[in-house]
């Protein structure tokens, strides 16, 4: 009977043992001198503790700020889409196609073609200069002529008289050493078009823009995809199945618009020449 009454105590004294550990590991309530200013009726109430009425106003003050900056966006957006400025830009292989624009692959003929015309300068690219010598070099010369030469290991003997022929004008758009031809390769009359065209404050122009704004007026296109498969290609292929159409096209009118360019420029730079007596006599006179 003693044990029996010993088992009825404990179980009725566990519920009351339960609530006093409960009761001492709740968490001390605050005092109102410890209680923070931005705390409200209901936390003084112990009902949590919440934002007062100013901090809330200007939560919702700047819920609306974002909601009015995203409706902004948003019109810009659709301002720009509708706007005939948003139109893509012409790109510069249908430039080249428009001005009738032609490729050759290198062999025989089309070198003795090129020898024939006697260019005093060309305009010269090359694709895949990640390899030494560079996976393509497109030459331009003439009105619209591009010769593709593929190397296929060192470069043709063509290609190297070309570098090295000191009456013809090689024109590049960037350093003639990016293009990695190699330490052995004679380059001799070169040109930095790039350097030619860069401004006061000393930023490069891309092709694209410089060869858009001179020529056109605005900004050319490019195809950036084709240039990335280029540099995907880390051995150097053993035949010409990779140069289709649309790598041809590519790398032709980079040269072309090249040569362009240049032409161009040098055809501005003549005008002004022209004109400069004329302006002098203008200046006195006025």
């Amino acid at each position: 009977p003693e044990q029996a009454s010993k088992q009825e105590t404990s179980r009725v004294r566990r519920p009351a043992m339960h609530r006093a550990a409960a009761r001492s590991r709740r968490p001390p309530v605050m005092s109102q001198r410890q209680r923070p200013p931005w705390a409200s009726t209901a936390a003084r109430r112990g009902r949590g503790v919440v934002f007062g009425e100013a901090v809330t106003d200007r939560i919702r003050e700047l819920l609306a700020e974002r909601r009015r900056a995203a409706a902004a966006r948003e019109l810009l957006r659709e301002e720009a889409s509708s706007s005939p400025a948003s139109a893509p830009a012409r790109s510069l292989e249908a430039l080249f196609l428009e001005e009738g624009g032609e490729w050759t692959t290198a062999n025989t003929r089309a070198w003795k073609a090129l020898w024939r015309d006697k260019p005093t300068h060309v305009g010269i690219d090359a694709e895949g200069t990640h390899l030494q010598p560079p996976l393509l070099v497109q030459i331009a010369w003439g009105r619209n002529s591009v010769l593709l030469d593929a190397p296929r290991g060192s470069l043709s003997r063509n290609l190297r008289r070309l570098l090295a022929d000191e009456t013809i004008e090689k024109i590049f758009f960037g350093p003639p050493k990016n293009e990695n031809f190699g330490d052995r390769v004679t380059l001799k009359s070169c040109v930095d078009l790039q350097e030619l065209l860069t401004d006061t404050r000393g930023k490069l122009p891309s092709l694209a823009t410089a060869a858009g704004n001179t020529l056109l007026g605005e900004p050319l296109a490019k195809n950036h995809t084709l240039r990335r498969h280029f540099s995907r290609i880390r051995k150097r292929p053993t035949s010409l199945d990779w140069l289709d159409d649309d790598i041809r096209l590519y790398s032709a009118a980079d040269a072309w618009v090249t040569l362009r360019l240049y032409d161009a420029v040098i055809d501005a730079s003549k005008a002004r020449r022209r004109l400069a007596p004329i302006v002098d006599v203008l200046a006195r006179s006025w």
